[in-house]
């Protein structure tokens, strides 16, 4: 019970500090980096799409986008077959696998937790792969429709799928960071809470926007 109740509360105290920002987000968009650079990359977009001569501009800075989440979907996706391979998940023979199916309470909770990590990476990968997505059709509307004074329909869905391309991004690292307490608690679930916090703070500062000066 005493090693549940450390998973849950690593999971309420995530939850809380998702909470926290979407409070800060409604009060203050400009103080975190989510929020902030959603704005910043609409106003990106307006700017190029209404100014001609562009185009390369906007291939380079979407392909280097592309290329980043690539590499992060390519290393999600390593550490998912190594987590796998690593388990001996393959086989059903393993001392782990053969306590689980004789319902010992330790090997379940110890499996658990590797699902946990296995999952995080997945989710990162699911996340990265999407934004490549949403970072590809944003280039197509974007260098569709360069040079035009006015706003069209096809700006207002570039910016829609460029801020879905970057939410998608920003989901797949926080995903991918969760395997730090996944990781400490895979050596005991007493860690997991502790490297919880630790993240947290490691994200309070990634997610603040520096002080200006």
């Amino acid at each position: 019970m005493i090693e549940l109740a450390n998973i849950a509360a690593s999971f309420v105290a995530y939850g809380l500090y998702e909470i926290y920002l979407k409070w800060v987000i409604s009060r203050k968009p400009m103080k975190l980096a989510r929020s902030a650079h959603a704005t910043i990359r609409s106003n990106w977009v307006k700017s190029v799409m209404r100014r001609s001569g562009t185009e390369i501009l906007v291939i380079q800075t979407l392909r280097n986008s592309v290329m980043a989440a690539s590499f992060m979907a390519t290393t999600a996706i390593l550490a998912l077959s190594g987590s796998l391979t690593l388990s001996g998940i393959f086989n059903p023979d393993t001392k782990l696998w053969r306590a689980v199916h004789a319902g010992d309470v330790a090997s379940i909770i110890f499996a658990a937790k590797l699902l946990l990590l296995v999952g995080s990476f997945f989710t990162s990968f699911l996340f990265m792969a999407m934004a490549v997505r949403f970072f590809n059709h944003a280039g197509y509307l974007i260098t569709g429709e360069i040079g035009q004074a006015q706003p069209s329909k096809n700006e207002i869905i570039a910016i829609s799928y460029l801020n879905r391309a970057g939410n998608c991004y920003s989901l797949g690292m926080r995903a991918f960071f969760a395997c730090v307490p996944f990781l400490a608690g895979l050596f005991s679930s007493y860690l997991m809470f502790p490297a919880t916090c630790f993240l947290i703070w490691i994200l309070y500062w990634f997610d603040r926007l520096p002080d200006e000066g």
